[in-house]
C-alpha cells in the first residue's frame, strides 16, 4: 500500500469518493482471482469485502464498474508498472549471487487478427533462486527486443547480480549498463555477432584439439538422468581474450566459456555446443561472471 499510495491520481481531488490506492489494491487482488472485466472486479470486491478490509478502510464501499473503468483506464502504464517493479523487489530477498535471466517469451494467443495486431511480446526478468518474476516489458516484436532490454535492466536492482541474456541482447552497450548497475554478464554470441562468434568457436576449437596445451582454463562436468536419457553438460572456461577482435569494447570483459552438452537416448548420442561465452571476472571457478556466450 506504501508503493500504491504513491501513484499518480489524474483526478480532481474534490470530487473525489474513493481512493486510488485501494482501488488499485481491490482490482489487483480480483485480477490475480480471475476477474476479466470491470462487473467481474465489482463482484469479487462484494463477495470479500470483509476479507479486503483486512488491508485497506473502504470507507464508502465499493466503486461502481463503470467507476473502474473510468479511474482506472487513465492511469498511467509506466507509473503502475514502476510502482509493482519496486514492490516486487521489496519483497525479495538479496542473494548475493543472485542469477537474474533475462528472455523474451510471446503470449500465447494475444494476437487478434481481426484487427490486424500481432501477438504480444514481453521481455522478463526471472529470478532463478527465488522462483520470482522481477519484471517485464513489452515489445511490438522480437526485434525490438534489443530496446526493452535496456528499459527493462534500469527498473532492476543489479548490484552482485549475474545477468544470463540471449544471443539477442549480446551488445556492447547492455553489457556496459548490467556493469555500470553494479552486476556481471553473462552473454549468449551466435550468428547476429557473426566475428565474435567465428573468433570464439576457432578459440574453442583448436583449443580442444590440443587439449588446452599451454592455455589456463577451468572445467567443470555435471551429469543427469532421466526420462530415458542421460545429458551430460561440460563448461570450459578461460580468460584468453587475445584471439578475440577488439575485446576492449566489452566493457569489463574478463572471460569467454563454452558449454556443452551430450544427450544419450537408448543407442542415440548428440552433441550439442550450446554456447560459448564470454564474462567480466577473474578466473571463473563455481561459475562465470560478466560474460557474454557462443552458442551455434
Amino acid at each position: 500500500m506504501e508503493r500504491l499510495s504513491a501513484l499518480p491520481d489524474r483526478r480532481i481531488q474534490k470530487k473525489t469518493l474513493h481512493r486510488l490506492d485501494e482501488m488499485v489494491f481491490v482490482a489487483i487482488c480480483a485480477v490475480i482471482s480471475g476477474a476479466e472485466g470491470w462487473s467481474d472486479i465489482v463482484d469479487f470486491a462484494q463477495a470479500k469485502l470483509d476479507w479486503l478490509r483486512r488491508f485497506v478502510r473502504l470507507d464508502h464501499g465499493i466503486p461502481v464498474d463503470d467507476t473502474f473503468a473510468r479511474v482506472l483506464s487513465v492511469l498511467s502504464p509506466k507509473a503502475l508498472t514502476e510502482c509493482l517493479l519496486a514492490w516486487t523487489q521489496d519483497l525479495a530477498e538479496q542473494h548475493p549471487g543472485e542469477i537474474i535471466a533475462l528472455d523474451g517469451k510471446t503470449a500465447r494467443r494475444s494476437h487478434d487478427r481481426k484487427n490486424q495486431r500481432g501477438p504480444l511480446h514481453l521481455v522478463r526478468a526471472w529470478a532463478t533462486t527465488q522462483g520470482v518474476a522481477l519484471g517485464m516489458v513489452k515489445t511490438e516484436a522480437k526485434s525490438n527486443e534489443i530496446t526493452a532490454i535496456p528499459e527493462l535492466l534500469t527498473l532492476l536492482q543489479l548490484k552482485g547480480a549475474l545477468v544470463t541474456i540471449d544471443a539477442m541482447g549480446c551488445q556492447t552497450a547492455i553489457a556496459e549498463q548490467i556493469v555500470r548497475q553494479g552486476g556481471d554478464y553473462l552473454l549468449a554470441v551466435k550468428d547476429n555477432q557473426p566475428s565474435l562468434h567465428a573468433s570464439l568457436r576457432d578459440f574453442f576449437q583448436t583449443a580442444k584439439a590440443q587439449q588446452f596445451a599451454g592455455v589456463e582454463y577451468s572445467f567443470a562436468e555435471e551429469i543427469d538422468t532421466g526420462h530415458g536419457r542421460i545429458e551430460t553438460r561440460r563448461c570450459w572456461a578461460s580468460e584468453c581474450l587475445q584471439t578475440l577482435d577488439n575485446p576492449s569494447r566489452w566493457f569489463g570483459l574478463k572471460s569467454i566459456v563454452l558449454i556443452e552438452r551430450e544427450r544419450i537416448t537408448g543407442e542415440r548420442v548428440s552433441v550439442e555446443q550450446a554456447s560459448h561465452q564470454l564474462t567480466p571476472c577473474a578466473s571463473p571457478k563455481p561459475r562465470p561472471r560478466r560474460a557474454c556466450p557462443l552458442g551455434d
